[in-house]
């Protein structure tokens, strides 16, 4: 088996039946890892034959996709979130990508809502780190709009590939650690970008947009999305611009978080 797709689920019922089917006659290289999902998700997966890796706990997206790529058989792995509709052709286009160099990972553009997102994103600066958390945590983040636009917002020396689908040789997933298992939800694949970075790999972006339905392949609330974005970008921070700074960043925006999440 050549490629193995590998789908983290999580109280997934919603969407994964929609996502299966749209992946054609690639469903049958389909791994579902469901992390103890409380609805029909495994049922869902188990009717149309796909092969299923149950968690007994939820043990994040991290540790999900890290038991699902040792599990495989494929020589390439493509990470992809239930709330995408993928054609055959993405697929073919991924390998394509990834037969063309030995330390390649690619990823294609993300459309929500009308919305297209880079799959290929910079990498992260401290500036950008005080702006996500900030508009995650402020009251009125359209007051930081200006911080977007000032010179290295962006660390353009690198870049990471979108979570939500990206394609990458098994070996040197594998080799890179995987992803993360520090990070439960969120931050995960911008570490694993700068890992790539620092092996003397390349990210690039495929000719394709995928539809993507932003935060619906998992029912989760929107504070605890809140919560866990804003935790792992505080990981991130302090890991790799020092754990003061993301003491400082988390005093200024996790308060808001909070009344964000009481909030809404």
């Amino acid at each position: 088996m050549e490629l193995s797709i590998i789908i983290v689920t999580y109280n997934s019922a919603g969407v994964i039946g929609a996502c299966l089917d749209s992946l054609g006659p690639w469903a049958q290289r389909a791994l579902v890892v469901d992390n103890a999902s409380s609805d029909q998700t495994a049922d869902l997966v188990r009717s149309r034959g796909v092969k299923l890796l149950a968690m007994p706990v939820n043990v994040g997206f991290a540790r999900a996709v890290n038991q699902g790529a040792r599990a495989a058989q494929g020589e390439y792995l493509c990470l992809l979130n239930p709330d995408c509709m993928a054609t055959p052709e993405l697929f073919s286009l991924g390998l394509a990508a990834l037969r063309a160099g030995d330390k390649v990972m690619a990823a294609p553009a993300l459309e929500d809502h009308g919305q297209v997102i880079p799959g290929r994103q910079p990498g992260y600066s401290r500036l950008k780190l005080t702006h996500d958390l900030m508009a995650l945590g402020w009251p009125w983040p359209q007051w930081l709009a200006g911080l977007s636009r000032r010179p290295g917002y962006h660390d353009r020396s690198w870049h990471w590939a979108h979570g939500a689908c990206l394609f990458i040789r098994r070996e040197l997933f594998l080799s890179l650690g995987g992803l993360p298992n520090e990070y439960f939800m969120y931050m995960e694949d911008v570490e694993l970008g700068l890992r790539l970075h620092q092996a003397e790999g390349q990210v690039v972006e495929l000719p394709y947009t995928l539809p993507h339905l932003t935060a619906q392949g998992a029912k989760v609330s929107t504070a605890r999305r809140r919560w866990l974005l804003a935790r792992g970008r505080l990981k991130y921070a302090a890991k790799h611009h020092g754990y003061f700074f993301a003491v400082g960043l988390g005093l200024l925006t996790l308060p808001g978080v909070w009344a964000k999440g009481v909030l809404k």
